[in-house]
């Protein structure tokens, strides 16, 4: 991951989720490869959401505008 200064108060965990929906993995994958259930990732993703929201106004429609705003922002690498 790249930014630690400024993630947005995003956990560790949140910007490792990110980074691997970044890479293409879908939420089945990321929970195997975190040995976690899909609902954890899933939850993940949706409080993820909820904090930009919340705390930054930021309102992703789906995990596409999530991503490119994570690029964006040098929250995620490419």
């Amino acid at each position: 991951y790249l930014k630690k200064h400024n993630n947005y108060c995003l956990t560790d965990k949140e910007i490792e989720i990110l980074q691997l929906l970044t890479d293409g993995h879908s939420a089945k994958t990321i929970a195997n490869c975190l040995g976690t259930s899909e609902e954890a990732v899933t939850n993940h993703k949706d409080n993820i959401k909820h904090k930009l929201k919340e705390k930054y106004g930021l309102d992703f429609k789906n995990v596409v505008e999530l991503i490119v705003w994570a690029i964006k922002n040098k929250i995620v690498k490419v």
